[in-house]
């Protein structure tokens, strides 16, 4: 609450901001505010047109929350094409969108294609946790978050509150990995 009223009061302070528009938007869905980061992020994308595919990519996280597996789809299907952003968000966001539409299928496609490129390119296996657990591969989805934090990736902090985690936050393996992130 404390950091999304500091970044309303910003964009007062300084409102054609875009990225300060972008913080807002995140903050709002971090905040499991998913209908207001929508909304928001929509007018961000009208608005700033340049800004447009992270606002999209962020949307298309808040649709996937909220229930909207297919407009998030749309979304994705919409961003621009760019490899590195295609293996670290845009193809396991897509992967979470099937899976949450009961495309089970689709999305085990989209995960075994992210697993198989980490071969030749750099895939955040933090961003593999969700996708591994929505496809119902929970020892790869640990193996995973083990291996980010081998790596230290800088957002794997993030996952102890990622609302696709709550069938695994209660695990004694998770709670193991938890504390080892913590005392490293």
């Amino acid at each position: 609450d404390k950091a999304l009223a500091e970044i309303e009061h910003a964009v007062l302070a300084e409102p054609s901001s875009p990225h300060l528009l972008l913080l807002l938007g995140r903050a709002l869905m971090d905040g499991s505010d998913y209908q207001g980061a929508i909304d928001h992020l929509s007018d961000l994308i009208e608005t700033y047109p340049d800004h447009g595919a992270t606002a999209r990519r962020y949307r298309a996280e808040a649709l996937i929350s909220n229930g909207l597996p297919a407009d998030a789809i749309l979304d994705l299907s919409l961003l621009p094409q760019d490899r590195a952003e295609d293996l670290a968000f845009r193809l396991p966001l897509l992967a979470l969108a099937h899976a949450k539409s009961g495309d089970v299928e689709k999305a085990e496609d989209v995960y075994d294609v992210l697993v198989a490129m980490r071969k030749t390119d750099y895939v955040p296996a933090g961003n593999l946790v969700p996708v591994a657990l929505a496809v119902g591969r929970r020892g790869q989805a640990l193996e995973h978050f083990e291996m980010a934090l081998k790596r230290r990736e800088p957002a794997l902090p993030l996952l102890r509150f990622s609302p696709w985690l709550t069938n695994i936050r209660l695990s004694d393996p998770f709670k193991a990995l938890l504390n080892e992130m913590d005392a490293g």
